[in-house]
């Protein structure tokens, strides 16, 4: 995507040949991060290239375009992100307290009010970087969130039908979803809470007819179900 500042392929030529004088994983994490925060179309090519730490040739040069740099960001957050989140849903012995975990994450993070929510979710909603490349992303996340809950929901001990499973597996990954959103907008912690006790009673309830309600004075969990935010902040903190 040519055209957003003047002589960019003369940039990039420039830059060719050249030793590398940056971290490439370090400066795509301080992408990552400012899309995060900001979305894709509130921020410039400058802006980038300040963040990461390089100058606006040294971006294109190594990642093309603002386009190709926000792909390569969701495709990280993907990879690495993602699973720091929902990794212990898809554990083989997850069951309905890791749901519990995971849910009752949500109400700590909306408390901290600092939270930026999730980088996919937030991307589908502006359509960015287009509507068919958010779309897919949103497909996939939605499919490996169900996968997980499927998983979780999973208990030999109490069987029940695969497509009952099934239904609940969608409904809590279409919550997971809406709490993303809930936590982006700042919503008051109260009704995020309110949320999680809802669908954690409801889960529970479904595998075991005995609910199990997210205290607010639990400890917290073992297992690190912190969103991956969490997880991006603190990489930011280790790589100024």
């Amino acid at each position: 995507m040519w055209g957003l500042f003047p002589n960019e392929r003369l940039y990039m030529l420039a830059g060719m040949g050249r030793p590398k004088q940056f971290d490439r994983e370090n400066v795509l994490a301080k992408a990552l991060d400012l899309f995060w925060q900001r979305g894709y179309r509130n921020v410039t090519a400058r802006e980038l290239a300040t963040e990461m730490g390089i100058n606006v040739a040294t971006v294109y040069a190594e990642f093309g375009d603002k386009e190709h740099l926000f792909r390569e960001s969701i495709a990280r957050y993907e990879s690495e992100y993602v699973p720091g989140y929902i990794g212990s849903l898809e554990h083989a012995e997850a069951n309905i307290g890791t749901i519990a975990e995971v849910l009752g994450a949500f109400a700590e993070f909306a408390e901290s009010g600092n939270a930026p929510g999730c980088l996919i979710t937030n991307s589908a909603i502006e359509q960015a970087p287009d509507p068919e490349q958010s779309q897919a992303a949103l497909l996939r996340y939605v499919e490996r969130l169900r996968s997980a809950y499927a998983n979780a929901l999973h208990d030999p001990a109490n069987p029940f039908e695969d497509d009952r499973r099934e239904d609940l597996a969608h409904a809590l990954a279409a919550t997971t979803l809406g709490l993303f959103v809930l936590i982006r907008a700042k919503a008051p912690a109260t009704i995020v809470r309110r949320v999680v006790d809802v669908a954690i009673a409801s889960a529970s309830t479904f595998v075991h007819d005995s609910p199990v309600r997210w205290a607010a004075d639990q400890p917290t969990p073992t297992t690190d179900p912190a969103p991956c935010w969490d997880r991006a902040t603190t990489q930011k903190d280790q790589n100024p």
